[in-house]
């Protein structure tokens, strides 16, 4: 009798454990949960994605791609919203800078990229 409730018990904590494991993935990568588009120039777009939402409890988790949406689309970073926030400028036609700031605190540039439109539409990949 206690060999019986020892695989049942063992059987309710597996399950609970693959439910938790199924609920906690989130790929910075899915596009199942689009929130909008910028236009950025003239055949250049700026989309973002909601890829895990924390609900009350954590932040939402947003990814961001630059995309003319018939040659090339590229990942350009991940955000939690709570603290910072991507934002783009175009330098000219040809490129573009992507940089992360603080939220609080405006004038805070954590990191910055800039990209060559160009030399994406030469790779033409699709992330």
């Amino acid at each position: 009798m206690c060999y019986l409730l020892y695989i049942v018990m063992m059987k309710k904590l597996i399950l609970i454990f693959l439910v938790i494991l199924l609920f906690s993935c989130s790929s910075r990568y899915s596009k199942k949960h689009h929130i909008g588009t910028l236009v950025i120039d003239n055949q250049l777009y700026y989309e973002m994605f909601q890829t895990y939402s924390g609900g009350s409890l954590a932040s939402d988790t947003y990814s961001d791609y630059v995309t003319d949406s018939s040659t090339f689309r590229k990942y350009v970073g991940s955000i939690f919203y709570d603290d910072q926030q991507l934002r783009f400028k175009l330098i000219n036609k040809d490129s573009l800078l992507i940089f992360t700031i603080n939220r609080h605190k405006l004038n805070d540039t954590i990191e910055q990229k800039v990209y060559i439109i160009s030399k994406l539409k030469k790779e033409g990949r699709f992330e």
